[in-house]
Formats: structure tokens, C-alpha cells, sequence
């Protein structure tokens, strides 16, 4: 696999907070070349305390990771009420 077209899944898989450095990425000519410049400017992007502060708001247990129980035998409920 080539480099770019590591560089380019590398910032398809980035996660919404990234969304704006993905629309600059999209401009044609400031696609990175290499993952490493890729993996670069992601590092820059990442530091600026506001994307900082989201990235870290991604890693806390919140209520995305405990919304939806991890269990095989889930008890199932009706979908719909009988009406009398």
C-alpha cells in the first residue's frame, strides 16, 4: 500500500472532532503527501486547547460508553402495547 493512500485512510478514520482539518485536507494540493505528514499535522491540529478539550471529553467515561449495556441474554421488551 502506498504512503498516500495510508495518509488518506489514516484521515478518513479521524474521528468528527478533526472534521475541519479533514474539509482542509479536501482542498485539492493540501492533502498530506506521506502518513508522516499526515501523523503531523494531526499532532499540530490536536494541540490547539479547544481540540484538546474535545479529544478529552472522546476518552471519558461518559454516556457514549455506557448507553447501551454489554450483555448475551438481554431481556427483549414488546415493541408495541395491545390495545383492549
Amino acid at each position: 500500500m502506498e504512503d498516500e493512500e495510508l495518509a488518506a485512510i489514516f484521515v478518513r478514520g479521524l474521528p468528527p472532532v478533526f472534521n475541519q482539518l479533514k474539509v482542509v485536507f479536501a482542498i485539492p494540493g493540501q492533502a498530506p503527501t506521506s502518513f508522516d505528514a499526515a501523523i503531523t499535522s494531526v499532532r499540530k491540529f490536536a494541540a490547539d486547547p479547544t481540540v484538546a478539550a474535545e479529544l478529552a471529553k472522546l476518552k471519558s467515561n461518559g454516556l457514549s460508553q455506557t448507553m447501551f449495556p454489554a450483555c448475551s441474554t438481554c431481556s427483549r421488551l414488546p415493541l408495541f402495547h395491545s390495545v383492549s
